[in-house]
């Protein structure tokens, strides 16, 4: 819990500081990110102190209005960075929100079909038990994330030198939740149980 709500106090700081240079290209979406990343972490906080099951599971489905926007609003805020605004019309956005409000409905009402975790619990690891909507969603997520890093390379092999530089640090950002992710995978975590993606999402901000 103090990993995370340091992780989430970080994330509005960053968020204070995008919106105080919101006139900057990206710099709304860097805030918006920020601020889905700050509601990720304080939620996953209050669920690690919860000691009442019916408490954690609530706020365990809290922490996806995060996860759940955290990934999109990644992938717009590349798209302000690469100078790609453009492909965001009004329906571009409704078409990206599709999939995350459909998840979070899913995972709200999840013991009526178990599409969402797979008629276990919330409280659980789902990577390999989850129901099959979990895999869209993580499909979806991890495939807007690869998108945004493949826009990011292709723009610092198309740079010049000065924006090569700001692209490395973009695509070192991006990084470092995909490198926290494999090492969870391989069962490295210094906090077993832990969900380090908010925090790792944190360092990308």
């Amino acid at each position: 819990a103090v990993w995370l709500t340091v992780s989430g106090v970080v994330a509005l700081l960053v968020a204070w500081l995008g919106w105080r240079h919101r006139a900057a290209r990206g710099a709304p979406a860097l805030t918006a990110l920020m601020l889905a990343l700050a509601i990720w972490a304080f939620t996953y906080a209050v669920f690690w102190l919860s000691t009442v099951q019916e408490a954690r599971v609530f706020w365990l489905n809290m922490t996806y209005l995060g996860a759940v926007t955290a990934p999109v609003l990644f992938f717009v805020l590349v798209l302000f960075f690469i100078g790609r605004a453009g492909w965001l019309k009004r329906n571009a956005y409704i078409l990206l929100m599709v999939i995350p409000a459909l998840t979070w409905l899913l995972m709200w009402t999840d013991s009526w079909h178990g599409l969402f975790y797979g008629g276990g619990g919330a409280d659980r690891s789902m990577f390999f038990n989850g129901g099959p909507w979990f895999y869209v969603f993580i499909v979806y997520s991890y495939g807007l994330m690869a998108a945004g890093m493949i826009l990011l390379a292709r723009m610092h092999m198309l740079s010049q030198a000065f924006y090569r530089r700001q692209t490395r640090v973009m695509l070192a950002g991006g990084l470092l939740p995909w490198i926290v992710n494999i090492l969870m995978l391989f069962g490295w975590n210094p906090l077993p149980g832990l969900d380090l993606t908010p925090i790792a999402f944190t360092g990308t901000g």
